[in-house]
């Protein structure tokens, strides 16, 4: 076991949307697979309300692992929303090799949108500061 740091770009996503989430146990939704410039996956966001763990998928596939993450279902506007208007972006992912660690997508300038600042401070016990731009960049 190995700590590993992974930054895939992402230049696109598509949506799967599976079930309805108010008629299926533990919310589950659907996913959103997220594209590199290459068209190889760069991560996947499960749609879910009882949380996945971060964590590496795809290690032998070409191009190297992909990240998976989730967000709650009912964020999926708000997510879809925010990765079609944000432009090219990152998914970083942090921690072990072969259990878990962070994950987080952020555009490739190092951009935080002010949409995801609370959810950020909190999942990474980080502080965010605002930017002239009124959006917000990790310190």
């Amino acid at each position: 076991m190995a700590r590993v740091r992974v930054v895939n770009d992402i230049s696109g996503f598509e949506t799967n949307i599976a079930h309805d989430s108010r008629n299926m146990s533990g919310g589950f939704l659907g996913w959103i697979r997220l594209l590199r410039p290459d068209g190889e996956d760069s991560g996947y966001i499960y749609l879910c309300d009882e949380p996945v763990a971060p964590h590496l998928g795809g290690k032998e596939q070409n191009g190297g692992p992909f990240v998976v993450m989730s967000r709650p279902a009912k964020d999926a506007p708000s997510l879809i929303a925010t990765l079609s208007r944000n432009g090219a972006l990152q998914m970083r992912y942090d921690g072990d090799d072969e259990l878990t660690g962070s994950a987080v997508i952020t555009p490739l300038t190092g951009w935080v949108a002010s949409e995801i600042q609370a959810d950020i401070e909190a999942r990474f016990n980080v502080r965010c500061r605002p930017s002239t731009k009124h959006e917000y960049v990790l310190p």
